[in-house]
């Protein structure tokens, strides 16, 4: 095994952690792959994922393994750093989604505030109206 193959598995290992975190499943990088691919977007980064995944697997099972270049090493560690940020594809669909349908949107007061004012006051004069004809 070549110092690159090493380096490889070990930055797999972490990305593989990470999403295997965020799925609460032992195999993190497929079922991010499983969740890209359904969305049908950045295909280069599915096909580059399952680019990583095959080579994993090659050098862990095969006996004569493809050897992992420096360019694979570099694309775990930019993957990986990716998911940390919030800046993988799944991150940003997923907060696309969410400002296209106004979840977690900060939307302006549509003076609901002023209601509450109102029905604070209306409240307060009853209570002291009440108060007062008792007292008589």
């Amino acid at each position: 095994m070549q110092k690159t193959d090493s380096d490889f598995l070990e930055e797999y290992k972490r990305l593989d952690k990470v999403c295997s975190e965020m799925y609460s499943d032992q195999h993190g990088v497929s079922r991010y792959i499983e969740d890209l691919g359904r969305t049908g977007r950045y295909k280069d980064d599915f096909y580059k994922l399952k680019h990583l995944r095959w080579l994993r697997n090659q050098l862990v099972h095969d006996l004569n393994p493809r050897h992992a270049a420096t360019k694979d090493v570099n694309d775990v560690k930019a993957f990986y750093e990716r998911i940390l940020h919030g800046n993988d594809p799944l991150a940003i669909i997923e907060r696309m989604r969410r400002r296209s349908s106004g979840v977690g949107s900060k939307k302006k007061s549509s003076g609901g505030g002023v209601w509450v004012i109102i029905v604070t006051l209306l409240i307060a004069a009853a209570v002291f109206a009440a108060a007062y004809f008792l007292a008589q």
